[in-house]
């Protein structure tokens, strides 16, 4: 909800494929953990393994520690600082994602040393 130029609260959905192996054709490069780790979860355990998880970034959030958070997420983001191909729907170009701004865009550095930024969905990757 936004009142005025501020976000006044948000609601978050995670979504997760644990124990399923097998997916609709159309869903492009599916996966699941058991898939990537060849074995069955117990739903009550990750749950519980999850939450714990989730309540120690929740804490993290609440003492401020934001560039905490932001150092974890981009130490996990694919493809940082690697050079690769993209599409913004108008024109092929090469770059490397430098990381991902407060706001959400993600920044890229074009080869002639160049910065971009993009919202979500306004570029695709290509390789």
């Amino acid at each position: 909800s936004i009142i005025g130029e501020m976000i006044s609260h948000s609601v978050i959905g995670i979504g997760l494929n644990v124990n399923q192996a097998e997916f609709d054709p159309g869903i492009p490069v599916p996966t699941s953990m058991l898939l990537e780790k060849e074995c069955q979860f117990d739903m009550i355990l990750l749950i519980e393994d999850f939450r714990s998880a989730l309540e120690v970034w929740y804490r993290t959030l609440l003492a401020g520690e934001l560039d905490l958070i932001m150092d974890a997420y981009h130490s996990k983001l694919f493809l940082l600082g690697t050079t690769a191909r993209y599409s913004d729907g108008e024109n092929d170009f090469t770059a490397d994602i430098q990381g991902v701004l407060p706001g959400g865009e993600l920044e890229l550095r074009l080869e002639g040393g160049e910065l971009r930024r993009y919202g979500f969905k306004e570029i695709e990757y290509l390789d």
